[in-house]
């Protein structure tokens, strides 16, 4: 892409300043704000549609290219107590996960004219290194094992002349691993007096510019500075986990501010520092010993911080403009249009209502956290294609990857997603939009779904909505997760009804609880989606623009580690993936919830007898009894309105008794995953029967005061919506549904139901 930019804020109310941060290969390049309607190029829909802004930032900018630079780490502003002349011990315990790399800096300090030090592990094997030199100034001749705990020492003894280097194993079935080795050295010059400490990466020149590289991958725990050699009875005492008293420079404390970006110095020199780029947190430590699984209750044994090459959290480009948001500018899905010769990129941003000052009725709820989740996913790391790609009638990709030049971008950058794992095959936990998210554009197309052949997904697919609610001349706000997670119920308040996108799959306990107490309060939902509300997230505490999930155990290729299944920034557990495990199912508050998905063509749904009850038979009015619902074709996966993933009613997942069953997709090919007592079964692909529950639901739900949920169980749902001109069963069932739950009747919309049958 030879355009590209990214927001400071996702989003955005009236009055606040917007600032767009754009890389351009051109020398200038144009910008205009519209507002999106439909992404979607396919043929068989409406096709492209924006909305040209009047705005006083169109017109042509300066570009520049800007870069991005993956790689974690943790910075120590430059202090004069770490400049010491003489003796000194460095201790610190580490896990290695990619101990072949070339050259990875454990910690390191280098002055501006270079002078230093750097703590390496290069092509496996621990050296020491001075000034920048490619060559050792000491090394060890044992590799260092992956995914081994190590404590590591650095001792210079000033009076003996000579430079240590210790390596113990923490397991006693690794003893065998150790090693050490010494040299003389007639002048230290170690310890530059100046420069930063890095932990985990290194300061290196680039032509003019110094940058930072040599990222390590993997955890290191309790890095520790003593101003004096220690002896080898007292590192034999670290080595054990005791303590040495007296002479410590600084001792960073990775236990200690788990939810932050804070690295704590519990010293007395208070030399604190900050990660760069979101390193992972809350991960085991070198002694952790499997008592407690739950970084907050056993904080001492989380003291690690798991480093990687590829974390990226904010890239930091320099502004190219900014735009402040009219007052009067509707609530909306925007972007920034940008051009250069001929090529052009969408960055997207969403205007939501200032508290008090909206005026619909109608909201739709854009899954800003299940956006980031996906975002900048890579089908072919981690198994996701195998794991999905395979899943149609033709059996696999039909379309090389990457063949796009949003794919392109991602895999050249080596962007990641919630569903891929980092370099070194641990997996990824948090997820920024404060850097170019290239799977969130209007015209976007996952290129798993419809058998390989790509469809719109997330932000594209929830543009079909955006489509036909303009279509149908509905005035609507768009709100956003981020705001009902800081804002709760008061978001939603206002609004008679609100609608969801296609996926919204992750929530955080705030979102679940605002949404539940705006339907006890009369509020009416329409869940237009599939596999929703399933799995924990949680937004960053500090800064509010990155989300967190955690997983596992569940076998899947992105599962946790042991003892890594909590939060980093709450310390909720995240494990397991579904809020089922933590006592929410979706089944319970909605009515419905997971239970299949594929990339294979979707199904129409069929009434059901409690659609013809008084209760729910004004859903269907304007229907033939027989007519099968979104029996046509789909801008998602080609046909059906039941389709990629589906949710369905299950009594014992806890779908209430109430819950009025209006229609149901059956008859899904063999090319489909489900879940089946807890495990993800994989598809067979023989043309065999699938269980009864792989099927997706429409249902009806009360709530007291007049709230209600309606389900449609499906995540093609929407993408069925402008088919024949926006005439169609699933248009149809919409507006009805729509336009009874934004009425300003606020009676029962069900009569209560006691019902004595039991589908499982």
């Amino acid at each position: 892409m030879k355009i590209v930019g990214y927001v400071d804020h996702l989003s955005a109310v009236p009055g606040e300043t917007v600032t767009f941060m754009v890389s351009s290969q051109s020398k200038t390049f144009e910008a205009a704000i519209v507002r999106m309607i439909h992404g979607d190029r396919n043929p068989a829909g409406p096709g492209f549609k924006v909305e040209p802004v009047d705005s006083e930032l169109t017109g042509t900018y300066q570009g520049r290219p800007q870069v991005l630079r993956p790689g974690s780490f943790v910075r120590i502003k430059h202090d004069g107590q770490l400049d010491m002349g003489g003796s000194f011990t460095m201790h610190l315990w580490i896990w290695p996960t990619m101990s072949d790399k070339e050259v990875q800096t454990l910690i390191s300090r280098v002055s501006e004219c270079g002078s230093g030090y750097a703590l390496r592990i290069a092509s496996g094997r621990l050296s020491l290194h001075r000034d920048g030199q490619a060559e050792p100034l000491v090394t060890l001749d044992r590799a260092v094992q992956r995914k081994t705990w190590y404590s590591v020492a650095v001792v210079y003894d000033a009076a003996a002349e000579e430079a240590r280097l210790r390596l113990q194993p923490v397991s006693l079935t690794a003893s065998e691993l150790a090693d050490s080795a010494h040299v003389t050295v007639l002048k230290a010059g170690l310890l530059a007096s100046g420069g930063d400490v890095l932990i985990a990466a290194e300061e290196v020149r680039e032509g003019d510019e110094r940058i930072v590289s040599n990222f390590y991958n993997g955890k290191i725990d309790s890095p520790t500075v003593f101003n004096r050699a220690l002896t080898d009875d007292e590192l034999s005492v670290l080595e054990a986990g005791g303590a040495v008293s007296g002479d410590v420079v600084a001792a960073w404390d990775f236990s200690a501010d788990i939810s932050s970006s804070a690295v704590t110095d519990i010293s007395a020199s208070g030399l604190h520092g900050r990660t760069v780029q979101k390193p992972t947190r809350g991960m085991t430590g070198w002694n952790w010993n499997t008592s407690e699984t739950a970084w907050k209750h056993a904080p001492a044994q989380y003291g690690a911080i798991h480093f990687h090459d590829d974390d990226l959290e904010d890239p930091a480009w320099e502004p190219s403009m900014k735009w402040t948001v009219p007052y009067d500018l509707p609530s909306g899905i925007y972007a920034a249009h940008l051009q250069a010769e001929g090529e052009e990129d969408h960055v997207p941003f969403i205007v939501i209502p200032k508290r008090g000052r909206t005026k619909a009725t109608i909201a739709l709820l854009a899954p800003t956290f299940s956006y980031l989740a996906y975002g900048n996913n890579q089908v072919e790391l981690a198994g996701m294609s195998a794991g999905f790609s395979g899943l149609g009638a033709g059996g696999s990709m039909q379309t090389a990857y990457p063949s796009t030049k949003h794919d392109k971008y991602i895999v050249e950058n080596r962007l990641r997603s919630l569903y891929n794992l980092h370099s070194d095959g641990s997996v990824v936990a948090y997820s920024s939009w404060k850097r170019p998210v290239l799977t969130m554009r209007p015209d976007y197309r996952a290129p798993l779904l419809d058998k390989g052949e790509g469809s719109p997904k997330q932000l594209g697919a929830d543009l079909h909505l955006v489509d036909w609610l303009h279509e149908q001349g509905y005035e609507f706000d768009v709100i956003t997760d981020d705001a009902l997670h800081a804002q709760g119920a008061v978001l939603l308040e206002p609004y008679r009804v609100v609608l969801t996108g296609s996926h919204c799959e992750y929530w955080s306990h705030e979102m679940i609880r605002a949404t539940q107490d705006y339907l006890s309060a009369g509020g009416r939902l329409m869940y237009l989606a599939g596999n929703g509300m399933d799995c924990v997230a949680q937004l960053d505490p500090e800064n509010g623009q990155s989300v967190e999930i955690r997983r596992g155990p569940v076998s899947h290729w992105y599962d946790t580690q042991p003892g890594e299944a909590h939060l980093s920034s709450t310390g909720e557990f995240g494990g397991a993936g579904a809020w089922k495990s933590r006592g929410i199912p979706a089944h319970s508050w909605l009515g419905i919830g997971f239970t299949a998905a594929s990339t294979d063509n979707g199904r129409p749904y069929k009434r059901q007898p409690d659609s013809f009850t008084p209760q729910a038979s004004w859903v269907f009015e304007g229907m033939r009894d027989d007519e099968l619902i979104g029996d046509t074709p789909a801008l998602v996966n080609s046909y059906g309105a039941a389709g990629f993933e589906i949710d369905c009613a299950d009594y014992e997942l806890g779908s209430p008794a109430r819950t009025l069953i209006l229609a149901t997709a059956t008859g899904f090919s063999s090319f489909w995953n489900y879940y089946e007592g807890g495990v993800w079964r994989a598809p067979t692909g023989d043309g065999g029967i699938l269980p009864p529950h792989v099927r997706a639901d429409i249902t009806l739900l009360e709530y007291p005061d007049g709230g209600a949920v309606f389900s449609t169980g499906s995540i093609t749902w929407s993408s069925c919506l402008s088919y024949n001109r926006y005439s169609n069963a699933v248009s149809l069932v919409t507006r009805n549904v729509l336009d009874r739950f934004a009425s300003e009747d606020r009676g029962s919309v069900v009569a209560p139901v006691t019902r004595t049958d039991v589908i499982k």
